[in-house]
């Protein structure tokens, strides 16, 4: 874990509410969460929240790269300044968020892997990589906007590699499981542009206990079910259209 200048100045705004002792977020909310712990830095004592989607911060970010690249981060991973990574101070850690650059309207996905950055008025401290893609690099820093998309540990954003894919059409999706029987299968059943739209789909079928994660395909974002075995996919094509799974894009078959 990293720490830069330990001043913090609390600034107060009218309706933001006051989490914990010491701690404030500058929030558009009127709502308190629950607190999940505290820690103290140089005396100072800061409270993470249980925030849910949605929850939203404006602030000034700043990032962090050579200094600390290969060193540990609070997450006691190694901090990797070519990862889309950042440092909040009261944000759960692995909490994905979106950073909007409000200075250029770019924005990023980036995880939360460490504490900071301890200098006043700033919210934020991402990673160089992400600091690149939002435009921030050579001034240093920027006024963003923080929401956040979740906390689901394996939720990371990848590419799709390591699989073969091919398309298929929902009229012959029966035809191609009964073919690829054996084989273990990945079924894309929603792409979405937005992040938040994909990730409450993620959500609501994590609550019914399916196999789903998600994943960048063509600037699009995929909802992707499995991997089961296609028979067992067959087995319950009915009962999955319970669930509102009746639409099938595309197959991966590995």
């Amino acid at each position: 874990m990293r720490f830069k200048n330990l001043k913090f100045i609390i600034l107060l705004f009218p309706f933001i509410i006051l989490f914990g002792s010491g701690c404030n977020l500058n929030v558009k909310s009127n709502k308190t969460y629950k607190t999940l712990y505290c820690y103290k830095v140089k005396g100072k004592r800061y409270c993470v929240k249980d925030v849910p989607i949605g929850y939203t911060q404006v602030g000034i970010a700043s990032w962090y790269g050579p200094n600390f690249h290969g060193k540990k981060t609070a997450t006691d991973e190694i901090y990797n300044m070519y990862d889309y990574t950042a440092a909040h101070k009261t944000l759960p850690l692995n909490t994905y968020v979106k950073v909007i650059n409000l200075e250029n309207e770019k924005s990023i996905v980036v995880r939360i892997n460490d504490r900071g950055p301890f200098v006043k008025n700033r919210i934020l401290d991402l990673s160089y990589a992400a600091a690149k893609k939002l435009g921030i690099v050579k001034k240093g820093t920027a006024k963003v906007k923080i929401i956040v998309l979740g906390k689901e540990k394996n939720l990371a954003l990848g590419k799709i590699k390591g699989v073969n894919f091919k398309f298929y059409s929902y009229k012959t999706i029966k035809k191609v499981l009964k073919k690829y029987k054996n084989k273990k299968v990945l079924l894309a059943i929603a792409s979405y542009k937005s992040y938040l739209d994909a990730l409450k789909k993620y959500k609501s079928l994590r609550r019914k206990k399916f196999k789903v994660f998600l994943r960048k395909y063509n600037n699009n974002i995929l909802v992707l079910l499995g991997p089961y075995e296609a028979s067992y996919i067959l087995k319950n094509l009915k009962k999955w259209k319970m669930h509102g799974i009746n639409k099938y894009k595309i197959i991966f078959m590995f």
